[in-house]
């Protein structure tokens, strides 16, 4: 055969080949379902935060990152065999919302509310009368803990009435779990550094006057005070806690 028949047969053997992933990849899925959604909640109602606060029925979710926004029609495709699926049954979903005031740390943390009595501190006088009833009979080198509400009387209790009224224990006022009023033992026992921010000091004799706020509280109440014995009416509290949390 020869060389100006060849030219012809070889151009129109190539020409099929070279078309071939053209056609393959206007045929192939689209790129949103080259790797399924590990997440799809649908059947429900998607607040879209846009300028008109729409709404949608379903979302799809990959890699911690939201995938899609659509239809039901448009978004269940995008689950695969292992794709998590959550029918919503018309139930709101607020795409970025982010709880700020949440307590969580009282489930995990059975010191700060669990068995804590609350006293009423309507007067100091009154303050130091509950306080002397609760270490009653409390053996010497045991933490007091009681709550206490935010008021005047919170805040004119002095940690030389604390050290008069409780001389042999740790003695801790909680307030909000914001503040905290403790006496000489219980800053000891605790051992917090006075640099530590909230740890409020007399501005003329630098001396400690017992009340912690802030990083001090919170190092007080989450990291110092001895926990309550774990018993069952404890943790079905805390069980109980996790699932309004979970319900929310």
């Amino acid at each position: 055969m020869s060389k100006f028949l060849r030219k012809p047969l070889l151009c129109f053997m190539l020409l099929p080949i070279a078309a071939i992933p053209h056609v393959r990849a206007q045929a192939g899925p689209p790129e949103a379902v080259l790797h399924y959604a590990d997440l799809v909640l649908y059947n429900g109602k998607v607040l879209k935060a846009d300028e008109r606060f729409t709404l949608a029925e379903a979302i799809a979710v990959r890699d911690g990152k939201f995938l899609a926004v659509g239809s039901n029609q448009e978004i269940l495709p995008l689950a695969g065999p292992r794709t998590q699926r959550i029918d919503l049954n018309g139930r709101c979903v607020i795409p970025g919302f982010v709880e700020t005031h949440l307590h969580q740390a009282h489930v995990g943390n059975g010191a700060t509310e669990r068995g804590r009595k609350r006293l009423e501190m309507k007067t100091v006088e009154r303050a130091l009368e509950e306080l002397r009833a609760e270490l009653k009979g409390l053996e010497p080198g045991k933490w007091l803990v009681v709550g206490g509400p935010r008021s005047d009387v919170f805040y004119k209790l002095t940690i030389k009435e604390l050290d008069a009224v409780s001389p042999q224990n740790p003695l801790a006022i909680i307030n909000m779990n914001e503040e905290a009023l403790v006496n000489s033992l219980a800053l000891k026992e605790a051992a917090i550094p006075r640099d530590t921010p909230g740890y409020i000091l007399d501005p003329q004799t630098a001396e400690p006057t017992g009340h912690l706020a802030r990083w001090a509280s919170g190092t007080l109440i989450y990291e110092k005070l001895p926990w309550p014995p774990l018993t069952e009416e404890l943790l079905q509290e805390q069980k109980d806690m996790l699932k309004i949390l979970h319900s929310k």
